[in-house]
């Protein structure tokens, strides 16, 4: 359930973060391909999981005892194929370089995407990421949990029910936040006592996000169980325990887009569409975001008064019912902004009401002589 507050703009927030799944074992063949299953696990949250899209590709890493190098696999690109035989179709997510399981021997393996995207250096208990413009770049960017110890007669698959694909299950975090903005207008016509109708029709002109941090690095570390099968990893954390990167400074102007006369009805109009943002704080009060509106207002249908006028609130948001302190890693974040036209008086009514009052006779008083 959504809450709205009751601010003159309200904004509210609606988080959704993906959270860990259950694994199970079950029989590989030995002389089996590696192959990789990139379903998308039910969380324990309830928001169902998303299924990774057959068109993309990412890449993947992997590490086995005795290999002779630093890597099994070295930062290889996988991909999905269908094969076609005898009639019915089978489909599998497989690196550009065919591997085959090393007998008995355990192998590690962690994917990222997008594949071979630059700044991102993967280890075996480490992920970095450095100097990442993400306004730039405007893509998500994502890292799997490690799958560990894989054997050639044991894999871990979860979602085969939904997905029919074996392999070695990749689940993906979101590294980054996204935002959106809807505004609408929270009454458009009010009626007097006496039968008065007034309309107001709000145009917004423009949206912009000023200050917002665009550019820095993070690191994740692995976590330390469990010992086997898949293993998450640990978000950074800032000296107020916000899931965030490290910025460096820099930061940007995100603008949006203008709407003529906007609706009343929810969510509204989508003003700022999906953006991919830097995992920042907000508790500095400096991200703004900054409304052009003009607000047109009508008295019985007859046109009243027109007034332009710029209005700015912090993205940070705290009151009785909600708080947004960050956008922390892996969040999508949408802001509800609600318009009200009009002003409210001491009453709380938009009306506009008087108090008359008579100011004191101010007494002047002087004595003079008359000569007769």
């Amino acid at each position: 359930m959504l809450k709205k507050s009751a601010y003159l703009i309200p904004l509210a927030a609606l988080l959704l973060a993906a959270g860990c799944s259950k694994v199970e074992v079950r029989p590989y063949s030995p002389m089996y391909p590696m192959s990789f299953q990139t379903a998308g696990y039910p969380t324990r949250t309830g928001i169902e999981g998303s299924v990774f899209p057959t068109s993309e590709t990412f890449g993947a890493w992997a590490w086995a005892e005795g290999t002779i190098g630093d890597y099994f696999m070295d930062d290889e690109t996988v991909s999905y194929t269908e094969t076609e035989r005898e009639g019915s179709v089978t489909g599998a997510w497989t690196p550009s370089t065919t591997y085959y399981w090393p007998k008995g021997v355990p192998v590690d393996f962690v994917c990222y995407y997008p594949a071979g995207m630059s700044g991102i250096t993967v280890a075996q208990r480490s992920i970095s990421y450095e100097g990442i413009d993400v306004n730039a770049l405007q893509q998500d960017i994502m890292y799997s949990d490690k799958a560990a110890r894989y054997t050639d007669d044991t894999s871990l698959v979860e979602g085969d029910a939904l997905y029919g694909l074996d392999g070695v299950p990749v689940l993906f975090r979101h590294a980054l936040a996204k935002v959106r903005i809807y505004v609408r207008v929270g009454f458009s016509s009010l009626t007097s006592d006496n039968g008065t109708v007034t309309d107001w029709s709000i145009d917004l002109n423009g949206i912009k996000l000023d200050n917002v941090l665009t550019t820095g690095s993070c690191a994740l570390t692995l976590k330390d169980q469990p010992a086997f099968g898949q293993i998450g990893w640990d978000r950074p954390a800032d000296r107020d325990g916000f899931n965030v990167w490290t910025a460096d400074g820099t930061t940007a102007t995100l603008t949006g887009l203008s709407c003529e006369a906007l609706p009343t009805e929810e969510p509204g109009f989508l003003a700022l569409p999906e953006l991919f943002v830097l995992p920042q704080s907000l508790l500095g009060r400096e991200q703004t975001v900054t409304l052009d509106l003009t607000i047109n207002t009508s008295r019985n249908g007859v046109p009243f008064i027109t007034e332009h006028i710029v209005r700015t609130a912090a993205l940070y948001i705290k009151d009785d019912f909600q708080e947004l302190p960050a956008w922390e890693m892996n969040n999508a974040i949408t802001y509800y902004l609600v318009l009200y036209p009009t002003g409210n008086g001491a009453d709380g009514s938009p009306e506009i009401t008087f108090d008359p009052a008579v100011a004191e006779w101010d007494h002047i008083e002087v004595a003079t002589s008359i000569i007769l």
